[in-house]
Parts: C-alpha cells; structure tokens; sequence
C-alpha cells in the first residue's frame, strides 16, 4: 500500500505500479475504470490546545488571519479549499506547504497552524481536532480506480465489488 495524492495515484495506476487507487480526482481515460465512491467535505484541523479545539463548526470568513499549513499542488482537498475560499472572497496566510496529509496533522498537533484535509482523511486522536466549515457549499469526489484491462483481475474484482457495496455517493 502507497499513500499520495491523485495526481501521484493516477500516475502509479496507469504505470502499472499499483493495481487499485483511491484518488479525489481522476482524468475521463479510456484505460482507466472507476467507481464513483464517496462525497467528503473538506475540514478544519487544529491543535486541541487552539482556541477552535472545541469548535463543532468554522466560517470561511472567520479563516482570514489564521496561519495556515495547506497541502501540495496535485491534492484535490488543496485545490477544493481554495476554490471556496476564492468563491468567497476570503483569504489565509500560509505558513508552510507539506507534501502529504499526515505532515499537516503533524504540523497542525505542534501549532504551527491550522490546516484542511478531506473529511474521510481524519483519523481521531489526542492531538487534533477537525472543525467542519459551514459555508464550505461543496464535496469532493473520490474514485476507486484501476487500469481497465485488470478490472477482471483475482483480486481488484472482489475489491471492487465490496466498494459498490459500501460506497457513500448521493
């Protein structure tokens, strides 16, 4: 199992370095198949210790002044937040990029700032905290993907099949 954002994903998938993904975002292929699976939000994280840390629910506007850590260029949550915030007019200071989910978490849990990850992303635990944002007025996508010549293949069928099963797409 290899973790990276949809664009790293696609790229393992078509280049036959991985039979399954999981991405937020995928280009109509020809040789891909895929499975619409679920709708997540993009969300706040912040240290328990910020004055957020018992928040159930954050405005946009209320992000403005806040230090950010945001993800890399390719990750659908990245692009999906800035979009709404453009959308609304609003604006944060960045503070630092990290190339991966877990390095914002760790760097939201030491208070460097606060960042946004994908709803689905966010594992509980002692140190963060995730803040739903209320006026976000939008979800993301995400796609359960594999190169359409193997959706027959041993294992990635079964796969597939118990994703039908589970998924969460409105």
């Amino acid at each position: 199992m290899t973790f990276g954002n949809s664009r790293e994903i696609l790229e393992q998938v078509l280049d036959y370095d991985a039979e399954i993904g999981i991405v937020g975002r995928h280009a109509d292929h020809a040789d891909l198949h895929t499975l619409a699976y679920s709708e997540p939000e993009p969300v706040v994280i912040v240290a328990k210790s910020h004055p957020w840390g018992r928040r159930r629910h954050v405005r946009l506007d209320e992000l403005g002044g806040q230090k950010m850590v945001r993800r890399e260029s390719g990750s659908l949550t990245r692009d999906a937040f800035e979009a709404a915030l453009a959308q609304a007019g609003a604006s944060v200071d960045y503070v630092m990029e990290i190339g991966s989910k877990d390095g914002v978490v760790a760097a939201v849990a030491r208070g460097i700032g606060i960042g946004v990850i994908s709803e689905e992303e966010h594992i509980p635990d002692s140190l963060v905290h995730s803040v739903r944002i209320s006026d976000i007025g939008m979800k993301m996508r995400t796609h359960i993907i594999c190169l359409a010549e193997r959706k027959g293949a041993r294992l990635v069928q079964p796969f597939f099949d118990v994703a039908k099963g589970l998924r969460r797409v409105g």
